[in-house]
């Protein structure tokens, strides 16, 4: 069981895409989820086990559900996945809901993509595939009809610059 207040990165082993979490409650938390990337990566992201900084700005909550938060989480899912949250909730499991951006601790709701995801998203520097993991120029997707050009993959997603080499503070 986890504490409290501590912060944990789940990191994408498909796009490095880091999901920064923060226990709301005492609880279970998963060893890896589905990716929570914007741009809808099908990866799983694994914990980093609390060895964060522990003042990253969190994107989501890890709450011990109240009956009505957990009404609305269950409204999402079908009947057996709906039973399985039960049975998770029920021995101390926590469960995920997004915050909203810019404001840590905030209002439970949709996270909306940043300024500089909308950015990337909209002139992306090159692409990623989702398959074969390759990255594409523009050009070689633009040839190859927006599919990868080593493996004809559609799933690609947007990549922004190169990082300029600093610190990300994980």
């Amino acid at each position: 069981m986890e504490d409290a207040g501590l912060v944990n990165v789940y990191v994408c082993s498909i796009c490095g895409f880091h999901t920064v979490t923060k226990n709301r409650d005492a609880g279970t938390t998963p060893f890896m989820i589905g990716c929570k990337n914007p741009r809808k990566c099908s990866g799983f992201a694994q914990s980093s086990f609390y060895r964060v900084r522990q003042t990253l700005d969190p994107m989501f909550l890890w709450i011990k559900p109240t009956d009505d938060e957990l009404q609305r989480f269950l409204a999402d899912h079908d009947a057996a996945q709906q039973q399985a949250i039960l049975e998770h909730v029920k021995f101390g499991g926590l469960l995920d809901l997004m915050i909203s951006t810019g404001e840590p601790g905030g209002e439970v709701m949709s996270r909306k993509p940043s300024a500089r995801e909308i950015g990337i998203a909209a002139n992306p520097h090159s692409y990623a595939c989702l398959n074969c993991r390759r990255e594409c120029s523009l050009e070689e997707v633009d040839e190859s009809g927006g599919h990868c050009p080593t493996c004809g993959n559609q799933r690609l997603i947007p990549l922004g610059p190169p990082d300029s080499g600093e610190e990300h503070g994980l």
